[in-house]
């Protein structure tokens, strides 16, 4: 878990991880410079359950960071000790059997596919108010895309894993390495999301096992569904969805990148992004890339298959080498 400023909610999701009915776990606590008490009270907790361990961030700081030292202090004091490993958002609240449920789908997981295998599980999420009362929706109301039928779709689309709904195996965790420029500003969970699709396999449980706090100091926003205003609306916009859209695809170039061993479907993925024009448009085709609403699929094909995404500064920046535009 990573915190900062999170007083107001932050009990609620740590007693809700202390409540939890596996109990053999240990909470790993970073916080990023907090003015408002929650040092304190994270002290406390710290101090009355030995499960509970708590460090503050000296070094730069922001929420990517701050889970990038975490997960380096974690390395460098513990090693992989755990075989399984779960995200944890300071302002939410876990269901009871949320761990053991996630442990038992990892664990036939791992039977099936074998221990060495990079393996991620997830949860539905509902939505409640910053007062903890259900808004009566779930994450899966807004989210377009399908990691077990259609799991290639992840790299094409704005949805992504939830990290405080997933638990991840040890293959995994030492697999997708967390590197410390993150120039696309890829979120922790969306880099082990997307590694878990390349290198091994991905499951979802159509459970709610998480309540997600709607306030205004939420870091990461919802997927949106347009309505036919607003879709007109995006489509004068239209730069302004290429922009975004580019973002996307050199974050997912980003995480191929950073992979030695890419089987073929990487590779595809690889020169997709790279090469864009009839071979993207052909991959997506071929591999029935569908996230989004028919405007965003349509701009999709006119953005990789006219090369723009060549042409943004995601593309003129943070590409790590670079590549010439066909």
């Amino acid at each position: 878990m990573t915190t900062y400023n999170g007083a107001k909610y932050l009990s609620d999701q740590i007693n809700s991880v202390i409540n939890q009915s596996f109990g053999d776990w240990v909470l790993f606590i970073s916080d990023d410079g907090s003015s408002d008490g929650t040092i304190e009270i994270l002290r406390d907790f710290e101090s009355l359950d030995p499960r509970i361990k708590v460090i503050q961030n000296r070094g730069p700081h922001g929420a990517y960071i701050n889970y990038y030292n975490l997960f380096e202090f974690y390395k460098d004091n513990y090693g992989s000790c755990a075989d399984y490993y779960f995200f944890c958002d300071q302002d939410d609240y876990w269901h009871p059997d949320k761990m053991r449920t996630e442990i038992d789908v990892l664990s036939r997981m791992e039977r099936q596919y074998g221990k060495r295998c990079p393996l991620l599980c997830y949860t539905d999420l509902e939505l409640m108010d910053a007062t903890g009362n259900s808004l009566g929706s779930f994450m899966s109301d807004y989210s377009d895309i399908d990691l077990q039928s259609h799991p290639l779709d992840l790299f094409f689309s704005h949805c992504f894993v939830w990290g405080t709904t997933a638990a991840i195996n040890k293959a995994l965790w030492e697999a997708a390495k967390l590197p410390v420029n993150n120039r696309n500003d890829l979120s922790h969970d969306n880099w082990y999301a997307k590694h878990a699709v390349l290198l091994g396999h991905v499951e979802c449980i159509p459970k709610p096992l998480v309540r997600y706090r709607r306030h205004d100091s939420n870091v990461t926003g919802l997927p949106r569904k347009y309505g036919l205003l607003k879709a007109i609306r995006r489509a004068m916009a239209f730069g302004d969805v290429i922009d975004a859209q580019s973002h996307m695809f050199w974050s997912s170039f980003e995480v191929l990148n950073s992979i030695d061993s890419l089987d073929w479907r990487g590779e595809e993925l690889k020169k997709t992004f790279e090469r864009g024009g009839y071979y993207a448009v052909r991959f997506m085709w071929k591999n029935k890339i569908c996230p989004g609403s028919r405007f965003h699929q349509l701009a999709r094909y006119i953005n990789l298959g006219l090369c723009l995404h060549k042409r943004t500064h995601w593309f003129l920046t943070d590409c790590e080498e670079p590549i010439n535009a066909k």
